[in-house]
């Protein structure tokens, strides 16, 4: 669980650098770093941000991964292979989830 404590802190440095424009100035590889935050997020609202980011940053391959990360999001509103570590007890759709292979 403590390695998801500084989540909000890593998600919250992460919008405002995007708010500064401060991104400009970063490779593709950078920029790909400073997204994670997002991309991690349960947050339905960051992954859109997340999707968004990752198109501008025209990496397909990314892309696509920040999209499996969001369609995760939207069907359970969480990460499921992290309820374990959180304490949260997962429904039988979210052990499915996870036994198809949705654990990053």
């Amino acid at each position: 669980a403590q390695s998801f404590a500084t989540d909000r802190m890593a998600r919250a440095l992460t919008r405002g650098f995007l708010r500064k424009g401060w991104q400009r100035g970063l490779s593709r590889t950078e920029r790909q770093f400073l997204l994670l935050p997002l991309m991690h997020s349960e947050a339905i609202a960051e992954q859109r941000l997340s999707l968004r980011r990752f198109a501008e940053n025209g990496d397909a391959g990314r892309k696509g991964f920040a999209r499996s990360h969001y369609r995760m999001i939207a069907r359970s509103g969480r990460f499921p292979h992290r309820n374990a570590v959180l304490g949260r007890n997962s429904t039988p759709a979210e052990l499915r989830a996870i036994a198809a292979g949705n654990h990053w």
